[in-house]
């Protein structure tokens, strides 16, 4: 982690826009502002390089019974998996679809005698079928949200020096405003220079072992069900 304050961001935009002493023009508050979308542009590409548990976070809640409906955490961004604890057991749930729920809401035999083993994202929330009996663990791990920096001392994770990406995404919105269509294509080459950076290095930022190829395919049914006359098959 290398991270950089908000302090050092708006003194790095202004040295790159040459508005030091521009403040009535370009005051905190709008360089604030500029600054903190291009952190949260800065994150989506992160996310988008698909690095290795890059700014990932887990949760957990417990199950109520007779309640399907969770919140998702206030920072949730995207889901990353989902695993179930039910009597000394962990499973991985998967996502069901519309077409499914036939087989979801009428099928009661479950591993553990528990009925949860799907998911899905609705809204804010997550809903699982089927429908819970008990309190159950429900562990979930996730992509947050950007930061949003506040205070001069509040930090981003620059990820080394990568944070220029930012410092040139707001140097980018004082060029427009001052109409410097120079500055502009200079900022943007420079963006696009530390994205090409950011791919490389986060892509690979687990190169401890080669890549592995996963079978994707949706398993719905278990590895068994009953029978039409009751035996197991």
């Amino acid at each position: 982690m290398r991270t950089v304050s908000l302090t050092t961001l708006r003194s790095r935009v202004r040295w790159r826009t040459d508005t030091e002493r521009e403040t009535s023009r370009f005051p905190d508050a709008e360089l604030d502002d500029c600054i903190n979308e291009g952190i949260a542009q800065f994150h989506s590409e992160l996310v988008r390089a698909d690095g290795q548990g890059v700014q990932e976070a887990s949760t957990f809640f417990m199950t109520v019974s007779g309640t399907d409906t969770y919140a998702l955490p206030a920072v949730f961004l995207e889901l990353r998996g989902v695993t179930l604890t039910s009597f000394g057991f962990v499973r991985t749930l998967r996502v069901w679809d519309e077409i499914d729920i036939d087989i979801i809401q009428n099928d009661d035999v479950w591993v553990n005698n528990d009925c949860i083993g799907f998911y899905r994202l609705v809204g804010d929330n997550i809903q699982l079928r089927g429908m819970p009996r008990g309190a159950f663990r429900i562990d979930m791990k996730f992509v947050q949200t950007a930061v949003r920096l506040v205070s001069p001392a509040n930090t981003v994770d620059g990820i080394n020096g990568l944070e220029e990406f930012i410092v040139a995404w707001a140097a980018t919105c004082f060029a427009d405003k001052n109409r410097d269509w120079e500055l502009k294509g200079q900022m943007q080459a420079r963006q696009e220079e530390v994205l090409d950076r950011l791919r490389a290095l986060v892509s690979n930022r687990n190169d401890a072992e080669p890549d592995h190829f996963l079978d994707g395919a949706r398993k719905l049914n278990r590895r068994w069900r009953w029978g039409p006359y009751g035996g197991m098959r």
